[in-house]
C-alpha cells in the first residue's frame, strides 16, 4: 500500500457531486502535483521506478481509493500503443488501455489483465463481455467473467478544473457471479477522457481516476 509520505493531499469527486476537490480548484491540483513532484526530485532512483524512469512531460495521474479517500500521484514510466503504465514513487502501478485500467502492481491480489472492448466503441443496444484475470499471493491465475451494458448522457454539467463543463457521461452497468459494479467515465466535447470511476476488484473496490489535463 502507498505511504503516507508518498500520498499527497487530494480531494477527488466523489459520482457527480461537488465540493472540497482538486477537480473543481486548481489552486489543490497545483498543490497536489508540486508535493509530488518535490518527492520525485528528492527522492533516489529505485531499480523498479526511479525518477529518470518517469516521463514527468506527460503530467501526474492522480487517484483516490472510494474505500478509504487515500489518494496518490502517479508518474507516466511506459507507454505501448494504446497501453500506458503509471506508478507511485513506491512502485504501485497502474496500466490503462484507452483510458480502461487493464492492469496493477503492488495491490495485491493484482489485476493481471481484462478483455474489453473501448468504451466509446462498445454498442449501447446490447450487453458486451468483460474478463478480469487476477494474480494471487501464490501466482495463480483467477479469471472473473461479467457481462456489462453501456449507456450514455451527452449532456452532462460538472465541476470540473474551476468551472462547470459539459461532458458525455458512459456508464458501464456489469454483473458477475455474485458481484455487481458500475463504472463511469467522463469525456469532453473533444473527446478526452477526463475522469472514471473504475472498479478494480473485491479488495481494492473502486478507483476515481483524474487524466492529467495535458492529455486532453
Amino acid at each position: 500500500m502507498i505511504g503516507k509520505t508518498r500520498a499527497f493531499a487530494l480531494c477527488l469527486l466523489v459520482g457527480l457531486v461537488p465540493g472540497c476537490s482538486v477537480l473543481n480548484d486548481p489552486a489543490k491540483l497545483e498543490k497536489a502535483t508540486t508535493l509530488f513532484s518535490d518527492g520525485l526530485s528528492n527522492r533516489k532512483a529505485s531499480p523498479r521506478t526511479g525518477p529518470e524512469q518517469m516521463d514527468m512531460a506527460a503530467g501526474i495521474l492522480a487517484v483516490q481509493w472510494e474505500s478509504n479517500g487515500q489518494t496518490a500521484g502517479l508518474g507516466l514510466v511506459s507507454r505501448r500503443e494504446n497501453a500506458e503504465t503509471w506508478s507511485t514513487l513506491d512502485g504501485t502501478t497502474l496500466t490503462l488501455e484507452n483510458g480502461v485500467v487493464i492492469g496493477t502492481a503492488g495491490l495485491g491480489p493484482d489485476l493481471f489483465s481484462v478483455d474489453v472492448d473501448p468504451v466509446r466503441s462498445r454498442p449501447l443496444d446490447r450487453p458486451a463481455p468483460r474478463i478480469h484475470r487476477y494474480v494471487d499471493g501464490e501466482n495463480h491465475v483467477q479469471l472473473s467473467a461479467f457481462v456489462c451494458s453501456m449507456s450514455v448522457d451527452h449532456d452532462v454539467s460538472v465541476p470540473w478544473d474551476g468551472k462547470t463543463m459539459k461532458v458525455s457521461r458512459f456508464d458501464e452497468a456489469c454483473t458477475g457471479s455474485n458481484i455487481q459494479f458500475e463504472n463511469y467515465y467522463l469525456y469532453s466535447k473533444s473527446g478526452y477522457l477526463l475522469g472514471s470511476k473504475q472498479w478494480i476488484g473485491l479488495k481494492t473496490g473502486y478507483l476515481l481516476l483524474h487524466m492529467p489535463s495535458i492529455t486532453r
